[in-house]
């Protein structure tokens, strides 16, 4: 397919690729059925990793992402929850295999030619594009070798059986051709907050509202609270068109998160100290 003058491929490559079902299940042979588990089902597919390599198959060094999900789920395996650090070394481990992404590929026995770049770029531009760039290319067999040894060090090649490469090619300027696309979409962003959260509490008070929010369940009082898949008409009294916010933009109300949106005021008045937000679960930027 040609491409507009000024223009090239990038492609983001997903590596390994999971049905989440496989997740749902391995978590349930670990931990169990739960009570408070009300997704019985769970579609979707997820990667190990993603990456993005230019045109001509070399990687852009600060495009790869690896998954945390499929790593927590080898770590839910082994050593398991029984564990006192069963979740803790992400971070590391990532850094280990970002290392070795660079280093996937084969160099060229040619010198590889310039990128074309638009003529007004100066040099420095290129020469800042060029160290953002891997010298070796990647090819096909190189990619399924990487998912191989990713998912039997994470320890879910069987329970997860994640396979194959999925390529999504986009048409970027050749002055962009060294910066990566957002494949960190693969995982949430819930996590990192949920560091800062655990980081803050750990050098501070956490103040009453959160304290309670965080009791334990089995000393929380339960005689207050409200089960709305057996009364769904408490939560649908709270958001009547009366309890609609002045100046707030109308939506539709079958739609979850318009119903949050009304939901969550009342909520933090009723908390106190806490105020309510709404951050999906895979990855989305609402809030």
């Amino acid at each position: 397919m040609p491409l507009d003058t000024g223009f090239v491929w990038q492609h983001v490559v997903y590596g390994g690729a999971y049905a989440l079902r496989a997740v749902r299940d391995t978590l349930l042979q670990v931990f169990g059925e739960s009570e408070e588990d009300h997704d019985g089902r769970m579609d979707g597919e997820s990667a190990l990793f993603a990456l993005t390599v230019t045109d001509e198959g070399r990687l852009l060094l600060d495009s790869p992402v690896l998954s945390t999900c499929a790593w927590a789920t080898g770590r839910a395996l082994s050593p398991g929850p029984g564990s006192h650090a069963w979740l803790d070394g992400f971070d590391d481990v990532a850094g280990i295999w970002l290392t070795r992404a660079a280093e996937v590929g084969e160099l060229p026995a040619d010198v590889l030619p310039d990128i074309d770049v638009d003529a007004q770029s100066d040099r420095a531009d290129d020469e800042d594009r060029e160290e953002r760039i891997a010298q070796r290319r990647l090819s096909a067999k190189e990619l399924l070798e990487f998912v191989r040894e990713v998912a039997e060090a994470w320890g879910v090649a069987e329970a997860l059986a994640p396979e194959g490469v999925r390529v999504r090619s986009v048409a970027v300027r050749q002055s962009h051709t060294g910066d990566a696309d957002q494949q960190d979409f693969l995982n949430s962003i819930i996590a990192a907050d949920l560091d800062l959260v655990a980081r803050a509490l750990r050098a501070q008070d956490p103040g009453s509202g959160l304290a309670s929010y965080l009791t334990p369940g089995a000393e929380v009082n339960t005689a207050w609270r409200i089960d709305l898949r057996q009364r769904p008409e408490v939560a649908l009294d709270g958001v009547t068109p009366a309890a609609v916010p002045a100046g707030r933009w109308p939506a539709e109300p079958e739609h979850p998160l318009a119903l949050l949106d009304l939901i969550l005021p009342p909520l933090s008045e009723l908390l106190g100290e806490l105020l309510g937000s709404i951050r999906p679960q895979m990855g989305g930027r609402a809030q």
